[in-house]
């Protein structure tokens, strides 16, 4: 997983009410600017899917914004954080989804946006699965990053299999009981 940032701004004549249209324009142009970055410190040969983007702030005249609709100004920007994951990761992704019988509708560490009206209070979401955790990242009103970390749930099953030599079934089940200050029992 890669996250990079990306700005774009664009010029627009007087008295023009900004439209969906431009707004998509400047928030595309902000992602290929992220892409571009990934691209230039990155392996030449291995390809990266887009799998997310966050607009971390819009700014009217270097004002900063929520949005930009309906309002009228002579400079908009936009400075957004994409996720790109390496393409066989993606590709592992499908694969397994059609094996299973079962279609993508999107990935969750994109689903994981903290709502704006609690953006403010600088928060941290951290949602722990079983192969990965995904991180995102609030201040100020906007998402400033996320990520995803190949550390997780399984990883503390497995060093419970390790250190009292149980198998995963027994192991998930002594994870999912344990409280602090109890002890569990198991064969």
């Amino acid at each position: 997983l890669q996250t990079k940032a990306g700005t774009f701004s664009l010029s627009l004549p007087e008295n023009n009410v900004i439209t969906v249209e431009q707004v998509s324009q400047l928030e595309t142009g902000a992602v290929s600017a992220a892409e571009e970055t990934l691209q230039a410190e990155g392996d030449e040969h291995r390809r990266f899917f887009l799998v997310g983007y966050t607009v971390t702030q819009y700014r009217l005249d270097h004002y900063p914004m929520v949005t930009l609709l309906d309002h009228s100004g002579v400079e908009v920007e936009a400075d957004v954080v994409a996720t790109f994951l390496p393409g066989e990761v993606v590709e592992s992704l499908y694969a397994v989804m059609r094996t299973a019988g079962l279609q993508v509708s999107s990935i969750a560490a994109m689903n994981a946006a903290i709502p704006a009206e609690l953006r403010l209070l600088n928060l941290a979401l951290v949602d722990i699965g079983a192969g990965t955790t995904d991180i995102a990242v609030c201040r100020d009103g906007s998402i400033t990053g996320y990520t995803m970390a190949t550390i997780a749930g399984d990883e503390i099953t497995e060093a419970l299999m390790r250190a009292f030599l149980i198998d995963f079934q027994t192991a998930e089940e002594v994870k999912r009981t344990l409280r602090e200050g109890e002890s569990v029992r198991y064969t």
